[in-house]
């Protein structure tokens, strides 16, 4: 009678293995294996960003350029540059928008920067694995530009500076 009840609960349990539902691949490239849209959703350029109040492009010397909204509210470039990846975002929140969960070590360096008679703030974080952040806000609008890869200082000051500049002047120039 055991020998039977176990052989009764093997058979149940292959038959269970049987029934479960297999995933098919989303025909989408925006979805994900279980069929649920990704947040991030590609754009053809940074004129698409104006919807959601975003003002920013990539630097000229950008290479790579590819152009992402992210949950309707965060704008994302992403480019390389002198042989190193940037992730360059727009936002307006005061949450963190870099998408970098690494460690910072050291104190953040902040320098401040004029641009059309505005003054900001920028700060600049150097992660655990020698990556390096640049934080600034124009009115509502947060920015982050982040790169990986080992950049010396002022290299990325400059870019950053660039790029915060652009923001500005495309802002004022809707």
């Amino acid at each position: 009678m055991r020998r039977l009840w176990i052989l009764g609960l093997c058979g149940m349990l292959m038959l269970s293995g049987c029934a479960k539902k297999t995933e098919v691949a989303p025909e989408s490239s925006t979805e994900v294996l279980i069929g649920v849209p990704s947040p991030m959703q590609p754009v053809k350029g940074s004129e698409d960003f104006k919807e959601i109040g975003i003002f920013m492009a990539a630097p000229k010397q950008a290479e790579q350029a590819e152009y992402y909204i992210i949950d309707k509210t965060l704008a994302e470039i992403q480019f390389h540059q002198d042989n190193l990846k940037f992730n360059y975002r727009g936002a307006q929140t005061e949450e963190d928008i870099t998408g970098v969960y690494e460690d910072r070590k050291g104190d953040p360096v902040r320098e401040s920067i004029t641009v059309l008679d505005e003054t900001t703030e920028m700060t600049i974080e150097i992660t655990v694995q020698e990556g390096r952040i640049a934080l600034w806000k124009w009115n509502d609008t947060h920015y982050s530009l982040y790169t990986p890869g080992p950049i010396a200082e002022a290299d990325f000051k400059k870019i950053a500076s660039e790029l915060a500049a652009s923001s500005l002047e495309a802002a004022k120039h809707k």
